[in-house]
């Protein structure tokens, strides 16, 4: 009886993932093949929207998470919907607050006032997804998950109908779609975030503004910590959109398709766990240290073996790191997630901003001292930092396992 009426909430699951998988390559390849500009615009406002996640990484959530789904922690439900209550304030607040900054920012960099509009529609879609795609997969409610994934997929198969038809381009049409799904599927939450904003403004005026700047400089390691691990994840396609936009695309969809390695992880072995890192290292969950070893070979040897057929499309080696980078992240994902509950904000940033300067400092080596601009070279120097990244937390958690430091 048990099994019976677990099964459908787990198949549901498994199909939510696999759609997860499918939407953001899908929609790249579409806007490749159907764009104007041959995928572009779609790949900038890809890494638009992840600077608009990297900067607004902020710890709203952790107190009421640990509440609400740390076993050992016995909260009453008048406690839970105050700390809920608190999260949605704060993360609202701080991210429209942080979406300004970042808007007037870009702006005055690009002069690009459609692109920094689309692209902050698309950022702010990709943040109210993540975190509510987040809190579904920690209540492990696969009915709703699914409902997220089919939407995303809607928006995709939305934007090639107005393509067909009308002749809009889906870099155009999708962030619209996609920002319009996630109002949908959040609409309580975001009307109560919005109705204590409301009303707190109402008591503090413009004091509102000083509020949510108090939160965030609260959160400064948090936010921190957030934009240098998305850094890391992200700083090959943006070293590509300086030096090498001609492949961007290109590159951003076998990104996609490497992905699918770490998607892979997060579906089916990260996430089903992560109530459970909250209180236990990853690599004593077996499933969990095995499985996500073994994805991280797989990705790095799919790499290995697209190289050497010597096929068409790969005919940059540039196109094969993205295989080999998410090996690597597979082997971080865990050690990542853990990190964040057993560190406070500030040793996590310091943690990566000593191995980003020495990245840094590398790649003027690389470019100044030994006039080389291969990006092979470039690539290869990222390699072995994200080896040294993956050391370096092993090592601190190894060193402060049962501990919060």
């Amino acid at each position: 009886m048990y099994e019976m009426s677990v099964l459908p909430n787990f198949s549901l699951g498994v199909i939510a993932r696999g759609l997860f998988v499918l939407v953001k390559p899908l929609a790249l390849w579409l806007s490749i093949n159907f764009d104007t500009d041959s995928g572009l615009f779609l790949s900038k406002l890809y890494l638009f929207g992840i600077l608009v996640l990297a900067v607004s990484g902020t710890n709203a959530h952790k107190r009421f998470y640990f509440s609400r789904f740390d076993q050992s922690m016995k909260c009453s439900e008048f406690k839970l919907t105050r700390l809920y209550q608190l999260y949605l304030y704060n993360i609202f607040l701080q991210v429209s607050i942080l979406l300004i900054i970042l808007g007037l920012a870009s702006f005055i960099i690009t002069l690009d006032f459609w692109f920094i509009l689309i692209g902050v529609i698309f950022g702010v879609s990709e943040k109210i997804s993540d975190e509510g795609i987040r809190f579904v997969q920690f209540s492990k409610n696969n009915r709703r998950l699914i409902f997220w994934a089919m939407t995303k997929l809607a928006s995709v198969l939305g934007s090639l109908i107005l393509n067909f038809i009308f002749g809009v381009d889906i870099s155009f049409s999708l962030p619209i779609f996609l920002f319009v799904s996630a109002i949908y599927l959040t609409k309580k939450d975001l009307f109560i975030s919005i109705r204590n904003v409301l009303f707190c403004f109402k008591l503090f005026g413009i004091r509102l503004l000083r509020n949510g700047l108090i939160l965030l400089w609260a959160d400064r390691a948090q936010i921190s910590w957030v934009f240098m691990t998305m850094s890391f994840l992200y700083i090959d396609r943006w070293i590509l959109q300086l030096s090498r936009p001609d492949i961007l695309a290109n590159y951003m969809f076998i990104s996609q398709i490497a992905a699918g390695f770490l998607i892979l992880q997060t579906t089916f072995i990260l996430a089903p766990k992560r109530p459970d890192i909250v209180a236990i290292h990853p690599w004593r969950i077996s499933i969990l240290k095995w499985g996500s070893i073994f994805l991280a070979l797989s990705s790095i040897a799919t790499g290995i073996l697209v190289l050497n057929l010597d096929l068409e499309f790969f005919s940059d080696p540039v196109l094969v790191f993205p295989f080999v980078f998410m090996g690597i992240f597979t082997l971080l994902a865990p050690l990542s997630e853990r990190l964040f509950w057993v560190s406070k904000g500030i040793h996590r940033v310091t943690i990566d901003i000593c191995l980003m300067s020495c990245l840094l400092f590398c790649l003027v080596l690389q470019v100044f001292v030994f006039s080389n601009s291969d990006i092979n070279v470039t690539f290869t120097i990222l390699f072995a930092t994200l080896i040294l990244r993956v050391i370096t937390i092993s090592f601190f958690l190894l060193r402060f396992n049962n501990k919060v430091v």
